[in-house]
């Protein structure tokens, strides 16, 4: 097996952090010296992987990681060709977060499949999207929901979300 470097895709969604405060423009400028951060602009996320709408450059080869990894599926091992196919079942990324991102729900396996099936066009890839955060630089979050059945109750006990039930 070998290591190889990669050339990233940057992902500039408006809750990004601006120019080179942002830790991907910082990241993206140290893995090619051909990336200029523009000051007034954000950069929220760099990707390392085979996602279709930012996939991941092998830099001496200039190929799609994607491709590297269908010409070479022996390098995913047998328990994830068996369970995920050919293909990388992960998206890793690094975010710089500027203001508070909205609250996201991601659907299971199964559902996440049978939605690209039916609208590949808005659902890129066929998985789920399980998350898992380690922060680089100090942050902030929010932790320790309620349970859902808690949450459904104070709902069913407030005139205003009744409608909802």
């Amino acid at each position: 097996m070998c290591a190889m470097e990669l050339r990233c895709a940057v992902q500039q969604y408006a809750w990004g952090k601006h120019g080179l405060s942002s830790k991907v423009a910082q990241i993206a400028k140290n893995n090619d010296p051909d990336f200029v951060a523009n000051e007034l602009s954000p950069y929220a996320e760099l990707w390392m992987g085979t996602h279709p709408n930012g996939p991941s450059v092998i830099k001496v080869s200039g190929q799609e990681l994607g491709d590297w990894v269908l010409e070479n599926t022996d390098t995913l091992g047998v328990k994830v060709m068996a369970k995920f196919g050919p293909q990388l079942p992960f998206l890793f990324k690094v975010l710089s977060v500027r203001e508070a991102l909205s609250i996201q729900a991601h659907p299971s396996k199964n559902h996440a499949e049978e939605l690209h099936r039916l609208r590949p066009d808005i659902y890129k890839d066929p998985n789920h999207k399980p998350e898992l955060a380690i922060a680089i630089t100090p942050f902030e979050a929010l932790c320790g929901f309620r349970l859902a059945r808690e949450i459904a109750e104070f709902l069913k006990s407030n005139n205003t979300y009744l409608d909802l039930f």
